[in-house]
């Protein structure tokens, strides 16, 4: 297959408004969303976790994302309701996106609404995905040092046998989700590392098959929950 040739400057130009472009823009989002109460605490089982997955251009290597995603910071730390966002880029590549995690579902909701999915399809020439996720508990075990890093964040989709497993403190993990698909029913965790290799190996000590497991890279991190639960002690 034979591509035109594109400068540095235009890719990453163009990249950086197609980022911002699947976003649409946090002015819509502040006009459609709820406005949370500032010092409300956390409520996990109020809760949704949304992952996104958009096509990747074929010039996007991961550098260009990680600028792209950069340059979103502002839209996307504007967004009423969205407590934390591990940005994702999925299976090596292929498609792009976030791990969002939710006040509530209807403010996931009014963010990715019919206009998302149609500025995605427009955009990039393929429907957006988006899956939810309802929160069952949330567990801190670290804090990250930077919101830019080698992060990962891994899934787990557990079967019988691995349903019933928990998290203990481990070294590289941040923090877990217990999550319920709210589509299969099927339960897991999504969970969030300092590298793959501490994931992996935890899971590997863990006897957790690997069919069970996805990771994802994450090289930049919004954490709004710090903030959220320090206004609660207040």
């Amino acid at each position: 297959m034979t591509h035109s040739a594109l400068s540095p400057e235009t890719v990453t130009t163009f990249l950086v408004s197609v980022v911002l472009m699947v976003g649409l823009s946090a002015q819509t989002a502040k006009a459609d969303s709820p406005a949370p109460t500032a010092s409300a605490p956390f409520r996990p089982q109020q809760a949704v976790i949304t992952i996104t997955e958009v096509k990747t251009p074929w010039y996007a290597l991961r550098f260009l994302l990680k600028i792209g995603f950069e340059k979103s910071l502002p839209e996307y730390t504007a967004i009423k309701g969205l407590l934390q966002k591990n940005y994702a880029i999925h299976d090596g590549g292929k498609t792009f996106g976030g791990f969002y995690l939710w006040e509530t579902k209807a403010q996931a909701e009014a963010w990715f609404n019919a206009k998302w999915y149609e500025r995605v399809e427009k955009t990039y020439g393929a429907p957006g995905k988006v899956s939810y996720f309802t929160v069952q508990d949330y567990r801190s075990f670290a804090q990250e040092s930077d919101i830019k890093g080698d992060y990962w964040t891994v899934i787990h989709r557990a079967s019988r046998r691995t349903t019933s497993h928990s998290f203990s403190q481990t070294l590289g993990l941040f923090r877990v989700y217990s999550v319920t698909d709210s589509q299969t029913a099927q339960q897991g965790s999504i969970s969030l590392w300092s590298s793959k290799e501490e994931a992996e190996r935890y899971f590997s000590q863990a006897n957790i098959p690997s069919n069970e497991l996805t990771y994802t890279d994450t090289p930049l991190l919004i954490n709004h929950l710090l903030t959220k639960t320090a206004q609660a002690k207040q």
